[in-house]
């Protein structure tokens, strides 16, 4: 989701040279873009640190984290990952494989996880 998401941003980047973006303010500093409008819509994205953010999900704090990066045995996810395994969080790959190799999604409940699956497969396909 990550990748498609990043991608999508660029285009609206490069459609957008010399115009301003349209922002969708969630908070004091916190906003996204209209890469994906129903990503967006149902999510609110933000960027933070993983650790923290890993956190918040495990806490209850946030639905969810989506990365496209290499997590497996990365010091920037390992204690974020194994306090949301702790906490019963769903943990997967963005293919919805466990201990896959190609990024993450973890969420605070599986009906989130599945949503999220089901968006980062409409970019994956």
């Amino acid at each position: 989701m990550a990748i498609a998401v990043a991608q999508a941003g660029a285009e609206v980047v490069r459609l957008r040279i010399g115009t301003a973006l349209e922002r969708f303010e969630k908070g004091r500093g916190d906003f996204a873009t209209a890469a994906d409008a129903d990503f967006a819509a149902a999510f609110r994205p933000r960027v933070v640190s993983s650790s923290l953010a890993l956190t918040w999900v495990a806490g209850g704090r946030r639905a969810a984290y989506v990365t496209d990066g290499d997590v497996a045995g990365s010091v920037h996810f390992s204690a974020g990952l194994a306090i949301c395994a702790a906490a019963g969080c769903a943990i997967t790959d963005l293919r919805g494989d466990c201990g896959g190799a190609g990024g993450a999604i973890v969420a605070a409940d599986e009906a989130t996880h599945a949503a999220l699956l089901d968006l980062v497969a409409r970019q994956l396909a």
